[in-house]
């Protein structure tokens, strides 16, 4: 009898899943990312502070070093410490009481340190200046991309996490490059203090910019259920629910 009841029981038929590609994956993210426009407001950011910012921290360092202030590949080092320094004590305020200041405010703090950041380097003669201006962009980055990145892990859908941060982290890794040939094509025409002063100036508008797109902005679709997560509420630009 038991024999009969298990040949008479038919398994469920296994689901053929459709193959998977980088490349649409990748178009996926993206057209993930176009509908929902706080999220692509994140991803731009990050473009953007990669492209003007960080590649003064790191692509253009030596750059800084050499035509700024002249002290070569010992004071290379000093700054290239300062940005470490500054970075690790972001992280224990991060760790510490960050968890009580929400996304949206810490965002435009560490753009508005960032500006800050380039333009003491850039407007100072004296190297040990530079170097507060090199601590100031650390703390500004590390702020920024834990901002960036914990905003985009909460309102992310989980079926679609791992396409969207390819995707930013790509924009990421994508700001610099074109950053440093932008302006290391300019600083052979002009200062490199006036094209870092420019870099300060674009950095500097982009915390109005971020609030007046974050209020007039359109809210992101809510997320499906049928991917098994749970729906996440709409949210604003770098904002959620909680603070973080």
């Amino acid at each position: 009898t038991a024999t009969a009841a298990m040949a008479s029981t038919h398994p469920d038929e296994p689901k053929t899943v459709a193959p998977s590609s980088l490349r649409r994956d990748f178009i996926e993210g993206i057209r993930y990312i176009r509908a929902r426009p706080s999220i692509g407001l994140a991803v731009k950011a990050a473009f953007a502070i990669g492209a003007f910012g960080a590649v003064w921290a790191f692509s253009l360092a030596a750059s800084v070093a050499d035509d700024a202030y002249g002290v070569g590949g010992g004071g290379l080092g000093l700054l290239a410490t300062m940005i470490g320094v500054g970075s690790v004590g972001a992280s224990i305020f991060i760790s510490k009481g960050g968890s009580e200041v929400r996304r949206s405010t810490l965002e435009p703090v560490a753009l508005s340190l960032y500006a800050i950041g380039v333009a003491i380097a850039a407007s100072t003669p004296w190297f040990y200046v530079g170097m507060i201006g090199y601590f100031t962009m650390g703390i500004a980055h590390m702020w920024h991309n834990v901002t960036l990145s914990t905003s985009l892990q909460v309102q992310v859908e989980e079926s679609h996490r791992g396409r969207v941060m390819s995707v930013f982290l790509v924009a990421i890794l994508g700001g610099l490059p074109v950053g440093a040939i932008v302006g290391g094509a300019l600083s052979d025409l002009l200062p490199i203090r006036v094209v870092m002063g420019g870099s300060a100036s674009l950095i500097g508008s982009a915390p109005t910019q971020l609030r007046r797109r974050s209020s007039t902005g359109s809210p992101d679709p809510p997320a499906s259920r049928g991917s098994g997560s749970k729906p996440l509420r709409r949210t604003r630009a770098f904002s959620s629910s909680c603070p973080t």
